[in-house]
């Protein structure tokens, strides 16, 4: 093999190793920040009857020389008021009294508790009569502008570039081709390439399984 082929296939590898090394650098992935317009949403919670209160502190009260327990705090003030009416009043008078205090504790009442912020708009509807009897919420998630970065996608048609060498079983014969490709929509690659050495002209088509 004389000195000028060597030189050939050593200019030819040298300039394969070149392509494949700016090959695997890459241009950077570009990026765009873009806004997402998120649509309100309404709904509500389903109804809940009866729940079971949570046991906290016991407390305790003495009427009449008697303890009486309880399982949660107990409002002293009202309760005092309702033992003081016996020392205040007597017979009838307080008969209608307590009627009064009894009436207005067991009154079944329903509170609306609204509750708004910027992403938020909660309504929650109570009915209590000495203990809460159903609770339900209905809520609105107000509509909201969300920004995100994306890639950007690429073209559907990618260019390559890229050199080959070729030789026969003997190496005598070198060529260096550089070649072309075009990737379609499906993948596939149109093959072109031009023999340095020999002028010849390739042309090829890589399907996609």
């Amino acid at each position: 093999m004389n000195k000028d082929l060597i030189f050939k296939i050593l200019i030819g590898l040298g300039i394969l190793v070149c392509v494949f090394f700016v090959g695997r650098c890459n241009a950077p992935k570009e990026y765009k920040t873009v806004k997402v317009e998120v649509p309100a949403q309404s709904g509500s919670s389903p109804l809940i009857v009866n729940p079971k209160p949570i046991v906290t502190v016991k407390d305790s009260i003495i009427y009449k020389d008697s303890i009486y327990v309880t399982e949660n705090p107990i409002n002293k003030k009202l309760m005092d008021e309702y033992i003081d009416l016996e020392k205040r009043y007597s017979g009838i008078e307080l008969e209608t009294k307590r009627l009064n205090m009894m009436l207005n504790a067991s009154q079944t009442r329903t509170y609306v508790v609204p509750f708004e912020d910027e992403f938020v708009s909660l309504k929650g509807t109570m009915q209590v009569q000495g203990e809460l009897l159903s609770t339900k919420y209905d809520y609105t998630l107000k509509p909201r502008t969300i920004e995100t970065t994306i890639e950007i996608p690429k073209s559907k048609l990618n260019l390559y570039g890229g050199a080959q060498i070729s030789n026969n079983v003997k190496l005598d014969d070198f060529n260096f081709s550089p070649t072309l490709g075009l990737q379609n929509a499906k993948g596939d690659i149109i093959l072109g390439s031009y023999g340095v050495l020999d002028e010849s002209i390739q042309v090829g088509y890589l399907f996609k399984f």
